[in-house]
């Protein structure tokens, strides 16, 4: 038998009890499918804590691949995590919930503060996603990226313009457009809505704000089907207000005036997760915080402004900087 410790859990798998299967396999990552279609994610306890996630202290060199294979069958009750084949047992009785909840922050006296921590983070994203030449160019070599940025970007700055002007319409045409598309195991367009959401939430205040907060989830909700397995839980997740930790800490770090985290720290750990995920999700909490204050400069000035180096980077059709 192989006996394992779980460091953290998230709140989704809180007092878990189910059966299922696994449903894919990677080096640093196992994803369970239950019965009732949930997904559940072992990970290597060098991963950031997720909503569904349980951090696992491994070995060193450990490869969830040697030992696991599709379609084993999983077990969970009473604090333990058993996978039939190989018979694998995680102890989850000791370990540390996760529950991945924003803080909600009030900016109507701190503007000039948010724009300049906003503004910071807009260049190192830039800087790290290597459109100022600073960061890597291998990213942006693929021409799979060539034919989905264009597109990804305009559907970008469309989102954003509609959540800041409250049209209804076209928010639901957008992210009927960007749910399921773009490159990445989760496609691009939804770790941009999980970011999106992410910015949205942290600013929603007021009774105004927390009612487009909950319209925006409403049809968020009724798209999850567009969308694969694994992308529909992550969302499923940010729609009950859960996230991951990088998404939080980088959250927490730029909105905050009370936070000890280092703000370039937690957008680089957030952009470095994944090939295109983390990236995607950046740039969804700077577009999702610019749609959420509807005065002053930040959405007119210093959003359009990133979005225009961004999309120079990426040229295509349908891509001007709308008022």
């Amino acid at each position: 038998m192989k006996y394992f410790k779980a460091e953290t859990y998230g709140l989704r798998v809180k007092n878990a009890a189910f059966t299922g299967k696994v449903h894919s396999v990677f080096a640093d990552a196992c994803n369970i499918q239950t019965c009732e279609g949930e997904l559940v994610t072992l990970l290597n306890q060098t991963k950031p804590d997720q909503p569904g996630g349980i951090r696992i202290t491994l070995p060193k060199d450990f490869n969830f691949s040697d030992w696991i294979t599709s379609a084993d069958r999983v077990f969970c009750q009473h604090g333990y995590l058993k996978i039939e084949q190989p018979n694998f047992l995680v102890d989850m009785r000791r370990a540390t919930l996760w529950e991945g909840y924003l803080q909600i922050h009030l900016v109507d006296d701190s503007e000039a503060r948010l724009i300049r921590r906003w503004e910071a983070s807009a260049h190192l994203y830039l800087a790290l996603v290597g459109i100022n030449g600073s960061g890597s160019e291998e990213r942006n070599s693929n021409i799979s990226l060539t034919y989905f940025f264009p597109k990804l970007y305009a559907l970008t700055l469309r989102l954003t313009k509609a959540t800041n002007v409250n049209d209804w319409q076209a928010i639901r045409a957008t992210i009927c457009s960007l749910i399921g598309f773009g490159p990445g195991l989760t496609p691009w367009g939804d770790d941009f809505l999980c970011g999106f959401m992410a910015g949205l939430e942290s600013l929603s205040h007021n009774i105004d704000q927390k009612n487009i907060l909950t319209r925006f989830r409403h049809i968020l909700r009724k798209n999850l089907t567009a969308t694969g397995d694994i992308s529909r839980s992550m969302l499923s997740d940010v729609l009950n207000g859960q996230h991951g930790r990088p998404t939080t800490d980088t959250c927490q770090a730029l909105f905050s005036s009370t936070s000890n985290l280092d703000l370039s720290n937690e957008i680089n750990n957030l952009i470095e997760t994944g090939d295109t995920s983390g990236a995607a999700t950046c740039l969804g909490i700077l577009s999702g915080s610019a749609a959420a204050i509807k005065h002053g400069v930040l959405y007119k000035k210093n959003y359009k402004q990133l979005m225009s180096v961004l999309t120079k980077r990426f040229p295509g059709p349908n891509l001007g900087m709308a008022p």
